[in-house]
């Protein structure tokens, strides 16, 4: 049973919850167990840092665990995104999205993917993230 955009539950990207690395005792995002969500980006500025030369996020990545990574495609500023296994394509040889499971802890963050770097790597960039626990 797919749910409509108006069903899930929302998670407004902002400063508040950004990760930095601080090490501060950043809030992470609280949700019940879903089959999606929507990501709502409409009200924040994603802010570039200096070193990637104007690159522009290109993809949300959902990180779970270690054979739970998931991507979907950023279209640009702000907006909302509905993350769901329509939208959430696995990366790395992850297993299928199956949803946002109780007790989950996760990585939720929008970044810049350059699947071309140094030696062929793909190079990911940061430039919003958080945690998002799954009650």
């Amino acid at each position: 049973m797919n749910q409509s955009e108006e069903q899930l539950q929302v998670i407004i990207v902002d400063q508040e919850h950004m990760q930095d690395g601080s090490g501060a005792d950043t809030p992470a995002y609280m949700i019940g167990p879903a089959e999606g969500i929507v990501l709502d980006a409409s009200d924040y500025v994603i802010r570039i840092p200096s070193h990637l030369k104007g690159r522009r996020p290109n993809m949300i990545q959902l990180i779970v665990g270690k054979n739970e990574m998931y991507g979907a495609d950023w279209r640009g500023e702000g907006g909302r995104y509905v993350l769901d296994r329509g939208t959430l394509r696995p990366l790395y040889q992850s297993k299928p999205f199956a949803g946002f499971i109780s007790g989950q802890h996760i990585v939720l963050a929008i970044v810049q993917e350059n699947p071309g770097g140094a030696d062929g790597r793909i190079e990911v960039y940061p430039m919003w993230y958080s945690m998002v626990n799954v009650q």
